[in-house]
């Protein structure tokens, strides 16, 4: 019987060590489980958080210019938000402002999801710096960028107040990386990058810690292409290839070697002749007597490009210039100054007419470029009193000439004796044959 005892004793006391040990790992399997659990919600909640510093990115990055000049941030005219601090302004903007601008956070909610973050909310602040760069021009200075924060710390189940949850915030700050950033026991009062390369002070009262953010905006991309609204030269060494078109307001495209299109070129803008102007070699469609014609900026000037505005009369080099006139008349350059080119049509190009004693040399007509230069003589056009006077040869003919050395010859009947004071008009012309 006494044997009998002892064995029952000891079956019990197994029978006690095995039920601990179930229930130990009863215990861990719940542990584990919930820790999974934990684990999977905690990156979907990096997930959120990374979905709307995303759109948040986008928005800076899409109006950098305006955030850099602190302006109205617009889209087709429309002020969609305005500039300002407060919420719902520019460099506060909700989720809400973020969905309604179709920013891909179409069904991200207005609040945390995990644990302690159920009740938070998303603060979102852009900035500018360094400070003092609003003074350059339109702020050009300014490198823009913000954080999205969960406004309630990240705290563990029936934890200590300021006690963080440690396996949650791990698993958050992984999935963010470098664009994550918390507030830490004993340096609660800096929200601080996980990378090192950023921190910024704790917005939130009292400065809690577990404080979790991710940052955005300018030096938190790998930014090395060109973008939209992008201020910056991103100095291209190679060809680029695009498809569409490439418009500018008040920027200029620039070519420092050859530019080849294929295409057309449209010029849209107009100037009138003679219009000021301030960037020198610029060229624009001008109309001169309804006719389009390019016109290009010279001294200040809108000047006809490959041509010259002038008027009648006008004084003018080389010979045989042509030029046009605001009303579309043909100019051409005859002894210095600018005639009609119709006037010239039909008079072989008339350049002088004067009158000339016997034995005077005519100067010779200057003419442009395969033109001839000839004298004509148009006749006697004065003489002495027939039958008395000064008369050497009062027979009542005279005959006048040009000779060679262009010398002026007016003789009378006879040929030969020369006809006193009598005198010859003579015409210098231009000819094309």
């Amino acid at each position: 019987m006494a044997i009998v005892t002892k064995q029952q004793g000891f079956l019990s006391l197994e029978a006690a060590f095995a039920v601990m040990l179930v229930a130990i790992a009863s215990f861990m399997t719940w542990t584990a489980t919930q820790r999974a659990g934990d684990a999977e919600i905690a990156t979907l909640q990096a997930d959120g958080i990374l979905a709307i510093r995303s759109a948040a990115h986008k928005l800076v990055m899409d109006n950098y210019a305006a955030y850099q000049n602190a302006e109205d941030i617009q889209k087709n005219s429309v002020v969609i938000l305005a500039n300002g601090d407060t919420a719902g302004t520019s460099r506060k903007p909700t989720v809400a402002n973020l969905r309604a601008l179709g920013l891909g956070v179409d069904t991200a909610p207005d609040e945390g999801i995990y644990k302690s973050l159920t009740t938070a909310g998303y603060d979102i602040t852009i900035t500018r710096a360094p400070v003092g760069c609003e003074t350059s021009p339109l702020g050009r200075d300014c490198r823009v960028s913000g954080i999205v924060c969960l406004n309630q710390p990240l705290r563990s189940r029936n934890s200590a107040v300021g006690e963080i949850d440690s396996v949650g915030l791990g698993v958050i700050l992984g999935k963010l990386a470098g664009k994550g950033g918390v507030s830490l026991m004993g340096t609660e009062s800096i929200i601080a990058g996980t990378d090192g390369s950023w921190q910024v002070p704790n917005p939130y009262a009292g400065s809690p810690a577990g404080i979790v953010c991710a940052r955005f905006g300018w030096g938190t991309e790998n930014d090395d292409y060109l973008r939209l609204n992008d201020t910056r030269d991103p100095n291209f060494k190679g060809g680029e290839t695009i498809s569409g078109m490439i418009s500018g307001t008040t920027t200029t495209l620039q070519v420092n070697g050859d530019a080849v299109v294929t295409g057309n070129i449209a010029i849209n803008a107009t100037a009138a002749p003679d219009a000021a102007c301030t960037t020198d070699k610029a060229m624009l469609w001008g109309d001169i007597a309804g006719v389009p014609t390019i016109l290009k900026c010279q001294g200040g000037l809108w000047k006809v490009a490959g041509g010259t505005l002038a008027v009648v009369g006008a004084g003018c080099a080389p010979e045989g210039r042509f030029a046009q006139t605001m009303n579309g008349g043909n100019l051409v350059c005859r002894n210095s100054i600018y005639r009609r080119v119709e006037d010239l049509l039909g008079q072989q190009g008339v350049m002088s007419m004067d009158i000339y004693s016997h034995g005077a040399v005519v100067p010779s007509p200057s003419c442009g470029p395969s033109m001839v230069g000839l004298l004509v003589p148009m006749g006697v056009v004065s003489a002495c009193v027939l039958g008395g006077g000064a008369c050497t040869n009062n027979s009542g003919s005279f005959s006048g000439s040009v000779g060679s050395g262009n010398i002026v010859s007016i003789v009378g009947a006879d040929g030969v004796t020369p006809a006193g004071t009598a005198r010859l008009a003579v015409a210098g012309v231009c000819s094309t044959s």
